[in-house]
């Protein structure tokens, strides 16, 4: 498995997501922007289980399968700075 591929592959299509949501700059003025903000927040666990539904599809297509617990759990700590880091993005759109 190339955690580094998945790790990728990952970004890239979570990034096209980003790109098509509504975004802070096409908004004006305070009142919206905080509007935006609260909507931004509010889709955070949408956007959360959109990153692991392709995540799991980017797996699958990889066809990757831990052989243990241990290496499942290194996986997850390996990406999860990334998903951190997509779902900061997705606000911050």
């Amino acid at each position: 498995m190339d955690k580094d591929k998945i790790k990728e592959e990952l970004i890239s299509e979570m990034g096209k997501v980003i790109l098509q949501s509504e975004s802070f700059n096409r908004v004006e003025g305070v009142i919206e922007k905080l509007e935006m903000w609260q909507k931004k927040l509010k889709t955070v666990k949408g956007f959360s289980g959109l990153i692991l539904e392709n995540l799991n599809k980017i797996l699958e297509r990889h066809n990757v399968e831990f052989s243990n617990e241990l290496e499942k759990s290194e996986f997850i700590e390996y990406i999860k700075p990334s998903i951190q880091d997509l779902i900061v993005r997705h606000i911050k759109n």
